[in-house]
């Protein structure tokens, strides 16, 4: 990894990146400088009710926390709660795609309960032992014990050993406190012998003590919709995608659904409750801009992806963070057109040698995000301050 000299740190230290909308409002997020948790990756930040900060990641095949009590500037060390070494004596799987929430302190079920996502993978990819399965931990005491595993959905076990199955979750809890994962899936379309990937979600009305069966949620038909993350703004569902298209590579889509109906209809391709939420749109023959994460500030969406532009190769291999942003009062008819002033939070990568994938960002209050990577095999934080031309 490349390291800055202390003059060009002081150069670089705060950049903005803005530009001006067709709405006339310029914006932008001054970026402090990345810093170093720990080794590991694919880690998410979220605030707990209590107002500290949890981590969950991935390290040496098992689910890890930690947490900060100071807004991210320093951490505890890691801790192993999601364990999984053998499934019924057939072999080892890797605890992959951590992802939790904690609920809210007035869930009518169980209130403050923190529920920790994660996709158990074969390892050495023995999926005709082992399926690919989405599973759920639980705390009711901020993190400091950990129910047992419970798998929530489950693949198949295939003919040979493929890397096919399901990912990623993503665990959204809604106003009136019904819990959701959405996950990626490839069972139903493998299993009929293509390679088509949906979203899917399962809900629970208790509080994560018991989940329904799985629904779609949106389909690009004959392609692969990937990697959601949610939130919900007003009477709105706002999911984030990874979308896939003709002579198109990975870039970010956005559907919806109203919260009081949510996903009664499948999203498909064409459906008005798919869009494009960028200004500049990033679908490209070339550029890959792929593993979204969408969050919200108290005035802001806050959007971000990894992307091969100014890399040497158009992939994941040299890709690195970049963001945008869209004002939440520019949301109408459930949708905002208007994401822009991209800028990138890891000062310092160099995408000839460096790559920060597996993204994520954490709303801190006042504006302010948390930017999350996995620069190589290391988890960096690096905070921003959204502004306007003015405050600079």
């Amino acid at each position: 990894m490349k390291r800055l000299a202390f003059h060009e740190v002081l150069t670089v230290l705060v950049t903005f990146c803005g530009c001006l909308s067709a709405h006339g409002q310029a914006l932008g997020i001054i970026w402090s400088e990345p810093k170093y948790v720990v080794d590991g990756g694919y880690a998410r930040v979220h605030r707990l009710n209590d107002g500290s900060l949890m981590m969950a990641f991935a390290s040496g095949s098992k689910g890890n926390i930690c947490f900060s009590q100071d807004n991210g500037d320093t951490w505890s060390p890691k801790k192993a709660v999601f364990i999984e070494t053998e499934s019924n004596g057939k072999g080892g799987v890797n605890v992959s795609n951590s992802e939790f929430t904690q609920l809210r302190s007035d869930n009518p079920c169980h209130p403050d309960r923190i529920i920790y996502a994660a996709n158990l993978r074969p390892k050495n990819n023995r999926s005709s032992v082992i399926p690919y399965s989405i599973a759920v931990i639980k705390s009711d005491d901020g993190g400091k014990t950990w129910s047992a595993i419970e798998v929530i959905y489950s693949s198949k076990t295939w003919n040979s050993d493929v890397v096919r199955g399901c990912y990623e979750p993503f665990v959204l809890e809604l106003p009136d406190g019904t819990v959701q994962v959405y996950f990626a899936d490839e069972t139903p379309y493998y299993a009929a012998g293509t390679e088509f990937q949906n979203i899917s979600v399962i809900e629970s009305h208790d509080g994560g003590d018991t989940w329904g069966e799985a629904r779609i949620v949106c389909y690009t038909e004959g392609f692969r919709d990937g990697m959601p993350v949610g939130t919900v703004v007003g009477e709105t569902i706002f999911l984030a995608v990874e979308a896939i298209g003709n002579n198109v590579r990975f870039h970010p889509e956005i559907v919806s659904s109203d919260v009081n109906d949510s996903w009664s209809q499948i999203v498909y391709g064409e459906s008005e409750n798919r869009f494009n939420p960028l200004e500049i749109h990033l679908d490209s023959e070339n550029i890959y801009a792929g593993a979204p994460y969408l969050i919200q500030t108290e005035n802001y969406l806050v959007l971000s992806y990894q992307s091969s532009e100014g890399a040497e190769e158009p992939n994941t291999k040299h890709s690195t963070m970049e963001v945008q942003l869209c004002p939440k009062d520019e949301i109408k008819d459930g949708r905002f057109l208007t994401m822009r002033s991209p800028s990138r939070p890891l000062i310092g990568l160099d995408q000839t040698v460096d790559k920060a994938l597996w993204n994520a960002l954490c709303d801190l209050g006042n504006d302010e995000i948390l930017a999350i990577s996995q620069w190589n095999s290391s988890i960096y934080v690096t905070r921003g301050k959204i502004v306007g031309a003015s405050d600079l």
